[in-house]
C-alpha cells in the first residue's frame, strides 16, 4: 500500500488541499459518476481497474480514485 503522512501541520493542510481539488478538477474535464466505497484493505486498489475494464468499451471514461485508506472507503470517479 502507498501512502504519505503529514510531517506538520502546513503540510497536512497542502495535502488537504490536494485532496479536496479532486472533484473540481475532475468535474471541470465533464460529466462524472461518484461513488465512495467500502472495502477489505486487500481489495482497496482493484475497484480501479475492475471499472477500467468494464468501461472499456468508452474511450472517453476516465477512472480515477482518491480516499483515505484508515477509514477503508475510496471515492472513485468515471
Amino acid at each position: 500500500m502507498d501512502g504519505v503522512v503529514a510531517q506538520s501541520g502546513k503540510q497536512s493542510l497542502e495535502m488537504w488541499e490536494l485532496r479536496e481539488s479532486c472533484n473540481p478538477v475532475m468535474g471541470s474535464m465533464g460529466y462524472t459518476y461518484k461513488y465512495d466505497v467500502s472495502l477489505p484493505i486487500n481489495k482497496f486498489y482493484d475497484i480501479v481497474g475492475t471499472m477500467k475494464e468494464r468501461l472499456s468499451s468508452r474511450p472517453d471514461a476516465i477512472v480515477t480514485s482518491w480516499g483515505h485508506v484508515s477509514k477503508l472507503y475510496t471515492g472513485f470517479v468515471y
